[in-house]
């Protein structure tokens, strides 16, 4: 359970003209973990799944939480660079983006809620891969130009409950009416997505 403590509505200028992003930088010794497991489902960013309380990120007191985005690190961006660059780096500095939640209001009717939806193994959100051409968000989307729901944002939050993957789509499936906690897709890749092939989950 939990709530949507940073939910607002993707009309306001902040979504529109501004990003939340800000510079996170550590440094490490040669045997030690930087204490992070990342997301790489939308093959752009790592978004972040879980940090570990010993690891390096935590220790040298980091604001990087659940759910933030990187989206670059040590000047690589794209999933393979960034991994890479997390990888081998003993001075890590990170482009990190903090998406701003939004939620939506939608009934299921005959044609359900219209997403393709998919999620890394541990994942605990669900990523909009496409919508459909008929559904609840498809009808939210031509009601609500201020809120659109697009490809590549993630599902967060479905009636008050948050959680894993699984959880999330069991609700979607279960209930008709649906308040759903959106969180945007970072806005670098929003245009140009390249498909890569990439392990979608990893610890660093």
């Amino acid at each position: 359970m939990g709530q949507c403590k940073s939910c607002t509505n993707r009309s306001m200028s902040d979504l529109v003209d501004g990003v939340n992003q800000f510079t996170v930088t550590v440094s490490r010794e040669a045997d030690q973990k930087l204490g992070v497991e990342l997301d790489f489902m939308d093959e752009k960013t790592g978004r972040v799944i879980e940090l570990d309380p010993d690891g390096a990120l935590a220790k040298a007191g980091t604001n990087l939480k659940q759910g933030d985005h990187i989206i670059a690190v040590n000047g690589s961006s794209t999933a393979t660079r960034i991994m890479t660059r997390m990888k081998e780096d003993l001075t890590i500095e990170m482009l990190v983006e903090r998406p701003v939640e939004f939620r939506i209001e939608v009934v299921k009717g005959a044609d359900g809620v219209g997403l393709d939806l998919t999620h890394a193994p541990r994942g605990d959100t669900l990523v909009i891969r496409n919508l459909t051409s008929k559904g609840a968000i498809k009808e939210w989307n031509e009601k609500k130009s201020a809120a659109q729901v697009r490809r590549l944002d993630r599902i967060v939050e479905v009636n008050t409950i948050r959680g894993p993957a699984a959880t999330l789509i069991e609700e979607l499936k279960k209930e008709d009416k649906l308040s759903i906690t959106i969180s945007p897709a970072p806005k670098l890749i929003e245009e140009n997505l390249d498909p890569v092939s990439v392990q979608h989950s990893k610890k660093f």
